[in-house]
């Protein structure tokens, strides 16, 4: 980036080159926070359904964190959604599975499909989607601003198309 000065100050959650989540406008001391944080995730390591095993921790949400896993036996790459407790939203559950069922609906090449969906034992309730690894469009903004206009025209239409699609 040319001018630091001029880019705009956001306050977005992100994940960096190693998979921790954090803060991206904190960088220097405050990264070791971040990567001790990432090691503190009970979920890591854990393994859903006998099937789903959490390695990384690639997004955190308002009703959830986001983990990339490895699907056994094929050892494929999958993102798992994990709703976060519900001590304080009873709808939660109600909630969550009409997502579950909303996303399953849409089938669009800029929405991302859902492989499965359950409830463990211990009530812990996750999703199951493809993993696209890559960029998230906030990362992007925060190395490459400003965006060139065609590119920022471009990204608007998928977006908007895929918005056409899930509000049909």
């Amino acid at each position: 980036m040319k001018d630091d000065k001029n880019l705009p100050e956001l306050d977005i959650e992100a994940v960096d080159d190693q998979g921790v989540s954090g803060s991206l406008s904190n960088s220097g001391p405050g990264t070791n926070r971040r990567a001790k944080a990432a090691e503190d995730d009970p979920m890591l390591g854990v393994t859903l359904k006998n099937t789903y095993r959490l390695v990384k921790k690639i997004g955190e949400g308002g009703m959830g964190n986001v983990y990339k896993a490895l699907q056994s036996p094929l050892q494929r790459e999958v993102a798992v959604k994990l709703l976060k407790p519900t001590e304080n939203n009873p709808e939660g559950e109600h909630y969550f599975m009409r997502e579950v069922q909303a996303i399953n609906m849409l089938r669009h090449p800029n929405i991302i499909g859902i492989l499965d969906f359950g409830k463990e034992a211990d009530g812990t309730l996750y999703l199951v989607m493809e993993y696209l690894p890559g960029r998230t469009l906030k990362r992007c903004i925060k190395r490459e601003y400003p965006l060139d206009p065609v590119r920022l025209c471009n990204i608007c239409a998928q977006v908007l198309s895929a918005l056409e699609q899930a509000h049909q």
